[in-house]
């Protein structure tokens, strides 16, 4: 009889020690599939008041007029030309308290409109703040979206530096691989895109930018919204 109970708590010791090595290496399968959001501020939530919220002063410019008040981290504009309004807005949101948006406030003396915001800090010149980037290295991207009233057309690219100062000199502009369409057609409704880019061997920062892209007499008013952002770096395995 002993020799049975003795068998039984044996068996139920292995049944136990499986389970524990099972339950462990799905952990760690989930914890290496996991994708760390590099977006601070994902969702524009964490605001101050401008033009003194803690926000870069040298990435203000006159051209990109900030709002009321504006995502302390995580966001920046790129008014490469005409004028333009960013920030953050309780106006129209998809999650949360607020969005980041940006407003068509005008065109330059040429008559045209090149307006970005960006995801992650810059104003399309200084790259000191934009995420630090990893060498030949897929990233994807994610967002939501919507216009109101919209512009035509919106498309999705990302700016590179070569150096880790992130000079003006050393930019680089590519396109992205945006999922489903090489553009956006942005709408009045909330939509999520997303898509990915390869950075280079000699890429060192990076941001996402989100372009009104170049156009002649672009309509005053014309605004994006953009909420619960995510980048994350692609690993080996995971479906680009």
């Amino acid at each position: 009889m002993m020799c049975v109970e003795y068998m039984k708590v044996q068996e139920m010791r292995k049944i136990w020690i499986v389970m524990c090595a099972v339950i462990v290496v799905v952990s760690l399968v989930s914890a290496a599939g996991a994708a760390t959001n590099i977006m601070p501020n994902p969702g524009a939530e964490e605001v101050g008041a401008s033009p003194y919220s803690g926000y870069p002063q040298e990435l203000l410019s006159l051209r990109g007029k900030a709002a009321e008040f504006i995502p302390i981290e995580g966001w920046g504009c790129y008014p490469s030309c005409g004028y333009c309004t960013w920030g953050a807005t309780d106006k129209e949101v998809h999650s949360g308290k607020y969005s980041a948006f940006l407003t068509v406030d005008g065109s330059d003396d040429r008559g045209v409109t090149d307006l970005n915001i960006c995801l992650g800090q810059t104003d399309g010149r200084n790259g000191k703040y934009a995420f630090t980037a990893k060498a030949n290295t897929a990233y994807r991207f994610s967002f939501w979206l919507k216009g109101d009233p919209a512009p035509a057309v919106v498309y999705v690219r990302w700016l590179a530096w070569k150096t880790e100062e992130g000079l003006p000199e050393d930019r680089e502009w590519r396109d992205t691989n945006l999922i489903g369409s090489k553009r956006i057609i942005p709408s009045a409704e909330w939509k999520k895109y997303e898509g990915t880019f390869t950075t280079a061997a000699d890429t060192k920062k990076f941001v996402v930018r989100i372009q009104i892209p170049l156009q002649a007499k672009s309509q005053k008013g014309q605004t994006i919204y953009i909420e619960d952002v995510e980048i994350t770096e692609l690993t080996e395995g995971r479906v680009k």
